[in-house]
């Protein structure tokens, strides 16, 4: 099996990411304002702002490549990209995907 190389195109950084409470204070002990990357989904739970044209609070793009600004303490639904979400990674074969979603990612 082929391992999984990013080529930085940013899409998975257009999905919602929900963060623990532990992924949350990471971030805040880095400098952040809880009010300026933080909304609530419909459970009350933290999860990080996206800006309209889907893009995580924290992606910095730059020109066809993207970069992370918290890489170093990225969540976990980050670092486990693309086995996390079935069927969500368009560069990923799908039967790579599918073997990731079933022994390596957590369901949501």
């Amino acid at each position: 099996m082929k391992k999984f190389k990013c080529n930085r195109c940013g899409y998975c950084c257009t999905l919602r990411v929900r963060l623990s409470f532990l992924e949350l204070l990471r971030i805040l002990l880095k400098g952040y304002k809880k009010r300026d990357f933080i909304v609530k989904d419909l459970k009350k739970r933290n999860c990080i702002k996206q800006f309209k044209n889907q893009d995580c609070y924290f992606l910095i793009r730059k020109g066809k490549k993207t970069a992370c600004k918290i890489y170093s303490i990225r969540p976990k639904m980050c670092r486990e990209y693309p086995g996390y979400i079935k069927g969500t990674c368009k560069q990923v074969n799908p039967a790579v995907r599918e073997y990731l979603h079933k022994h390596c990612s957590q369901k949501l």
